[in-house]
């Protein structure tokens, strides 16, 4: 092969399909779940244990993700990376704003459940209480729909990926 054609070889970009995303997600809420539920729950009283899964899940998502690994280790164990448009790894920040984004979707699912399961025990509902249910039940979808959109969009992002302008795809090499 001449020296020109290596040059003009383009590297070809596979991007992380919806059930290996899927996958890498769970491994992370497994390994989230067992370190708040083992260690942070019995470190903290039970008024701050929420605040701090929260803080700590967001620095989880934004430290691995931002870091030179660019995943999580659900991510590099499924051999995934997170880069920007251009296939360079992201800003603590962006992957912040990234990881916010797709939260705040399930906090907005979150307040339609309660409010919905608090009216059902009380068989009590005020306006302000229609208005905060049929607004969080139209944000809940965000999620649903946000995360199906890996299956459906040309780059298999999500709503989180394209508000952040990130994508999720299949590295060269194996890190871990």
């Amino acid at each position: 092969m001449s020296e020109n054609q290596s040059e003009e070889a383009v590297e070809e970009v596979k991007y992380a399909g919806f059930w290996i995303r899927i996958a890498a997600t769970m491994i992370d809420v497994i390994i989230l779940w067992a370190f708040n539920f083992f260690i942070l729950h019995k470190m903290l009283p039970a008024d701050w244990g929420s605040v701090a899964q929260f803080l700590l899940n967001a620095l989880y998502f934004a430290w691995f993700i931002s870091s030179t690994s660019q995943g999580t280790l659900g991510k590099m164990l499924l051999k995934l990376k997170v880069t920007d448009l251009e296939g360079k790894r992201i800003s603590f920040i962006r992957s912040l704003g990234r990881y916010m984004v797709y939260e705040a979707c399930f906090i907005f699912l979150g307040i339609a459940l309660g409010k919905l399961t608090i009216a059902s025990k009380t068989n009590s509902i005020g306006l302000i209480d229609i208005i905060l249910v049929s607004f969080s039940t139209v944000v809940a979808f965000t999620p649903v729909v946000g995360v199906l959109m890996i299956a459906y969009t040309e780059r298999n992002q999500g709503l989180h990926d394209k508000i952040a302008s990130t994508l999720v795809v299949v590295r060269e090499k194996k890190l871990i």
